[in-house]
């Protein structure tokens, strides 16, 4: 299913505003829940398995769930706040993410910050739907903004005369990772990359036999298939069991 970017559906759980001084934040990972971090005054390093990611000033970040890191507070004096949310299903796939300073992304902060530093029970809900404004800004233009370019070159690979899509060569001519794709894949048309991939052959295949004069060996070949057998055995497999044969003759 596609992820519901009008409707995130936040549960605020509990947030903080602190001052201090150089503090690490030992190794750990929220299983179940959201981490927003925001540098108020002075900087902060996060940590990842693979990278760490400095964090200036009127800048946050976003952690989901199940993403090891670590948090280091090195300047002095400085002042961070921290929010604990949970979304609704459907959000797992997204990684973590920098939001950085922008006309609407500093107001949401510092808003969340200004709620943060007093926090009446009453604000909670103010709390939840700036986190859920400040999550749709980020992850969704974020989202929308990658996913035309990498469908684009999805479908302009897939059925090429010379060979099949291979999703390691789609990871290669789009400079994205095989995973990535998948999320936006999936995220985009709720559907595998490789499902995507397949309907979309099928669905050439289908048009071929449909409207052109090529025999059925002409349309594996110009669909990448190195031979008849082989375009035969997938045709079949995405139609139900009905042979290119049969398909052409249905009518």
């Amino acid at each position: 299913m596609e992820c519901d970017f009008s409707s995130p559906q936040v549960k605020y759980l509990y947030g903080s505003f602190v001052e201090r001084n150089a503090v690490a934040v030992t190794p750990h990972v929220h299983a179940d829940y959201w981490q927003l971090e925001i540098a108020v005054s002075g900087a902060f390093t996060l940590h990842l398995d693979d990278r760490e990611c400095e964090i200036p000033p009127g800048t946050a970040v976003f952690v989901p769930p199940g993403i090891r890191h670590t948090v280091v507070y090195p300047s002095p004096n400085g002042a961070f706040a921290t929010a604990k949310f949970k979304t609704a299903s459907g959000f797992s796939g997204l990684q973590v993410g920098i939001v950085p300073p922008g006309p609407a992304e500093s107001y949401f902060l510092s808003e969340i910050v200004r709620l943060l530093r007093q926090l009446p029970p009453e604000f909670e809900r103010i709390v939840a739907m700036l986190l859920g404004n400040l999550f749709v800004l980020h992850y969704g233009t974020r989202k929308d903004r990658n996913a035309p370019k990498i469908v684009s070159i999805i479908d302009s690979l897939i059925g090429r005369a010379g060979g099949r899509v291979r999703i390691r060569e789609l990871a290669e001519r789009s400079g994205y990772s095989r995973d990535y794709l998948n999320r936006v894949v999936k995220a985009r048309f709720g559907i595998p990359l490789k499902t995507y991939i397949d309907n979309e052959l099928a669905e050439r295949a289908r048009r071929y036999l449909d409207y052109s004069e090529r025999n059925i060996s002409e349309v594996a070949e110009q669909l990448g298939f190195p031979d008849i057998y082989s375009f035969s055995r997938f045709f079949s497999r995405m139609n139900g069991g009905l042979s290119p044969t049969a398909f052409r003759k249905r009518k």
